[in-house]
């Protein structure tokens, strides 16, 4: 099953000529969300070949504006290409009483309906799910109420092997029960142990957005184990005084999370614009993670 993201801005608080502040978008099995919205997100999605009419579920981690003031223009977007299904949106209570004001002044209501679902910013909730994943919240430590994003694949059925069906003679209404993890009775009433007939299903998948956050281990037992945490890393280990004073990580710190969480990679985001490369962001971070990449706009990754 297809599990990508799209980095559609990897940096802070303004954009630059090379890094548009935050937007990913997360595609499982052809079921797209957008993550955060910054200014200018619609143009990156056009530019990196993101359908932006696909995207169903959008969830905002933050009301700093390099976060969401992309997205009044996003959903004004949509009303005019038309779009009459209903999206959904999660983010802080206040996010929709943004938008209202904001329908209000310009008498520009989207033909759409929004779904919106406030989100709790200090435990970590349950927010969607369908048949193939969840998404739950990550209570974050910033500023203001902010929140990330653990994306998880369900567990998935077990693999019948094709000679069994054929060995055992296994009729069509066994099928489910057996991928489920039951085993097989025969007419005889001889069980056919699961293990004999079917293959472990693959792994499950998982990604956690973390921006942004100061350093902050209580989201640890959230991440435990993703297959790769974006982590924001706004500064060096030089300007960790700044850091501390925006409430913001730097690369070291994301790295340590990482490790504590035992992921299996990590990806460094949210880049202040003071910074021209990311060559060092690497090297302070993988004393403590080694499996350390930076995001870079229009880069998908593959879980």
């Amino acid at each position: 099953m297809k599990f990508e993201i799209t980095i559609l801005g990897s940096g802070s608080a303004v954009p630059t000529v090379r890094r548009n502040p935050s937007a990913q978008v997360v595609n499982i099995n052809e079921n797209y969300s957008l993550i955060d919205c910054a200014e200018g997100t619609q143009m990156q999605m056009r530019k990196f070949g993101i359908s932006m009419l696909r995207i169903d579920q959008i969830y905002i981690s933050h009301l700093h504006g390099d976060h969401y003031l992309g997205l009044p223009g996003y959903l004004q977007t949509l009303h005019l290409l038309g779009r009459t299904r209903p999206i959904q949106l999660f983010g802080p209570a206040d996010l929709m009483k943004l938008l209202e004001e904001h329908f209000r002044i310009t008498h520009s209501i989207p033909r759409f309906e929004i779904k919106f679902t406030a989100v709790n910013h200090q435990v970590s909730t349950k927010l969607f799910e369908n048949k193939l994943y969840e998404v739950w919240s990550i209570p974050l430590k910033h500023k203001i109420a902010t929140s990330g994003f653990l994306f998880r694949e369900k567990p998935k059925l077990r693999n019948i092997i094709v000679s069994a069906l054929k060995e055992y003679r296994i009729p069509v209404y066994w099928l489910q029960r057996i991928k489920e993890g039951s085993d097989y009775e025969q007419e005889d009433g001889t069980l056919v142990p699961n293990g004999e007939i079917t293959l472990p299903p693959a792994p499950v998948k998982s990604y956690a957005y973390c921006s942004d956050t100061a350093y902050s281990e209580e989201i640890v037992h959230v991440i435990q184990g993703v297959n790769l945490l974006y982590h924001e890393a706004s500064f060096l280990d030089q300007h960790a005084d700044r850091a501390r004073e925006t409430m913001h990580s730097t690369a070291a710190e994301a790295a340590k999370i990482a490790a504590l969480a035992g992921v299996k990679r990590l990806l460094l985001g949210h880049f202040s614009a003071r910074y021209r490369d990311t060559e060092e962001f690497i090297a302070q971070a993988k004393p403590f993670f080694e499996d350390t990449l930076t995001a870079e706009d229009g880069m998908a990754i593959v879980i």
